[in-house]
């Protein structure tokens, strides 16, 4: 569902350029992150990056084959062709945002291309966000979604999930270190010592 609205005046879209903003298709055109964001406080950034990602950012969602892990959050850009490199200097910079967040990125992956309704050839990219547990609480909880309800709501169940497998892992982790072990048999598999301190709950 795409929700929308209009304003008719024109002060308001010459600020949105003056800002940075691009007029017209973005993916037939360069553009950047502007560089007055890099220069605000840390605050300003995360309201950027929320809004941003309340728009772009895929919802979480739980791996089929592993269902106590996520997979990773991926943030799609598409550029005609010949714009490809602009695409991925765009996506470069929003993993320089990231980073200021402790939150680390996998990669930057060419998906797949298509052919746009004019003819023109469309690289679809994408930014891989790590799944890894605690980026995604660092994700979720230092930045979010902003102006999306639905994927905000997500986000903090998510978190509140994550935070809770934090401290279940640190409890393992703990009796892993324990001398309980030592009253276990030799021998004895990971399944075995999940069941003996029955925190098999969650998986790394």
């Amino acid at each position: 569902m795409d929700h929308r609205f209009y304003v008719n005046a024109s002060s308001l879209l010459i600020l949105f350029e003056t800002l940075g903003v691009p007029r017209g298709k973005k993916t037939e055109q360069k553009f950047r992150i502007p560089e007055w964001i890099f220069k605000c406080k840390l605050w300003q950034k995360r309201l950027f990056l929320a809004a941003l990602f309340g728009s772009e950012l895929r919802s979480l969602h739980k791996r089929k084959e592993r269902k106590h892990n996520f997979v990773a959050p991926t943030f799609p850009f598409a550029k005609i062709k010949e714009l490809e490199g602009n695409g991925i200097d765009y996506l470069s910079d929003i993993n320089k945002l990231l980073s200021e967040f402790n939150i680390k990125t996998t990669c930057i992956q060419k998906h797949r291309e298509l052919t746009t309704k004019n003819g023109k050839i469309s690289s679809q990219l994408e930014l891989v966000i790590s799944p890894a547990y605690k980026n995604l609480i660092n994700l979720w909880g230092k930045i979010g979604f902003e102006y999306n309800e639905k994927r905000s709501f997500l986000a903090n169940i998510g978190l509140q999930y994550l935070k809770l497998k934090k401290e279940v892992l640190k409890d393992k982790e703990k009796i892993v270190n324990s001398k309980i072990f030592n009253d276990v048999k030799n021998g004895a598999g990971y399944r075995e010592i999940s069941k003996e301190i029955n925190s098999n709950l969650f998986e790394n």
